[in-house]
């Protein structure tokens, strides 16, 4: 069982590279086309990442990237009362990083 953990584990840790990877230019892309006067239509939610224990967030707090900013450290309360449809029963406490945010995908495809 611990080498199923341990694979898991870094199966995660590789998704979370890649996703990385891809978006290390989001922002600035975001805020190129927005100077070129393309319209799209922007949330910023913010991005909630929540976890089954503290300790469980540690590993994300640190691959974080910069540009994120210092997340909000949320308790079980304030992480339910962000996102209702999170089991209060089963987290215990989350991230909230302000920066991010979301585009409808539908303004960047003319064939959609």
């Amino acid at each position: 069982m611990a080498n199923l953990a341990q694979l898991l584990a870094w199966r995660f840790g590789a998704g979370v590279r890649a996703l990385l990877a891809v978006n290390r230019r989001t922002l600035e892309l975001r805020d190129a086309y927005r100077e070129a006067g393309i319209k799209f239509e922007m949330h910023a939610t913010g991005l909630l990442i929540a976890a089954r224990s503290r300790a469980g967030l540690a590993p994300v707090r640190r691959r974080l990237p910069a540009s994120c900013g210092e997340p909000d450290q949320l308790d079980r309360e304030s992480l339910v009362t962000l996102e209702p449809a999170l089991d209060r029963r089963n987290v215990e406490a989350g991230l909230h990083a302000r920066v991010e945010g979301y585009v409808r995908p539908e303004d960047f495809c003319p064939v959609c």
